[in-house]
């Protein structure tokens, strides 16, 4: 690949789907439909760096078999280099089970994760030659701490920007001081307040809400904020911006965050600047959502 690439590291899972048709109840049985779709935070933005006309290439595990063959047939047609995904008997995936309300509407999920041992042995076990010709590295900081910390240190050495995600927030509540060393970090306003401890995180205190995430992270910042478009803080300057954005018709919100993170990726590849890029994320979310899936 050109120097110009961008590597994603994470997670590939198999995501299963269920939308009610009706207003959720609990502890009964709700009608609608159940889909199973492949996904995966690293997988979801390297597929959509992909469509978008970006040189990626996923470094992650994955299970072997057929499901396995076609996750990774579905990544390469997307233009996604899958030369370094390493693939396992079992474990090498992790399982996703989310409930929509009608709206498309995330209203609860639960998450299997991969084996960690697999993880590390397919994001680190070739890191130096991974790394020979990548210009941007895209991490899921919540696979591992180990995975972070050297990771992080190695594109630090190479001068490497790394912009970091949230895939799961309750698996990176464990080792947040081993993200200390990002170039940006980008999540939702439920893990900015989680991460800040800071409620109700929006607008109206967005610059304390950035900041702090910047002494956690060291490096710049974007919290989601869906509709009410998204904050924005660069380090270096420093500034701080509110992007507002059009309201988008939802049919399915749950890859608007990964879709976001890769237009992102895609605008700052192009040359654009941080908040420009942050529009070109803001257009690319609100055709996901707009869409049944998790990708373009």
């Amino acid at each position: 690949m050109s120097p110009s690439s961008i590597t994603v590291f994470g997670n590939i899972f198999v995501d299963i789907k269920g939308v009610s048709t009706k207003a959720i109840r609990k502890n009964t049985k709700n009608q609608g439909s159940v889909d199973i779709q492949y996904g995966g935070v690293a997988r979801n933005v390297a597929t959509n760096l992909g469509i978008l006309g970006s040189r990626s290439r996923l470094v992650a595990a994955c299970n072997e078999g057929a499901i396995g063959d076609t996750v990774l047939a579905r990544l390469r047609e997307a233009g996604v280099d899958t030369e370094h995904v390493k693939r396992f008997a079992s474990g090498g995936m992790g399982t996703w089970l989310a409930i929509l309300d009608p709206d498309g509407e995330l209203v609860a999920s639960v998450s299997e994760q991969p084996v960690g041992a697999h993880q590390e042995d397919a994001m680190l076990g070739h890191l130096a030659d991974v790394l020979a010709d990548t210009a941007m590295v895209a991490l899921d900081v919540c696979v591992s701490r180990t995975v972070n910390e050297r990771l992080i240190a190695a594109c630090k050495s190479l001068r490497i920007p790394v912009y970091g995600v949230v895939g799961n927030l309750a698996a990176l509540l464990q080792h947040v001081d081993s993200i200390s060393d990002l170039t940006a970090l980008v999540c939702n306003q439920d893990e900015a307040s989680a991460l800040t401890q800071v409620p109700d995180v929006g607008p109206h205190n967005g610059e304390q809400v950035l900041k702090l995430l910047s002494g956690i992270t060291g490096g710049s910042g974007i919290v989601t904020l869906a509709e009410r478009g998204c904050l924005i803080y660069q380090h270096d300057v420093p500034a701080y911006t509110h992007l507002t954005v059009p309201r988008a018709v939802v049919l399915d919100s749950t890859g608007a965050g990964d879709a976001f993170f890769a237009g992102l990726l895609h605008g700052l590849a192009s040359g654009d600047s941080f908040t420009e890029a942050a529009k070109t994320a803001s257009s690319v979310a609100a055709q996901v959502v707009g869409m049944t899936g998790n990708t373009l």
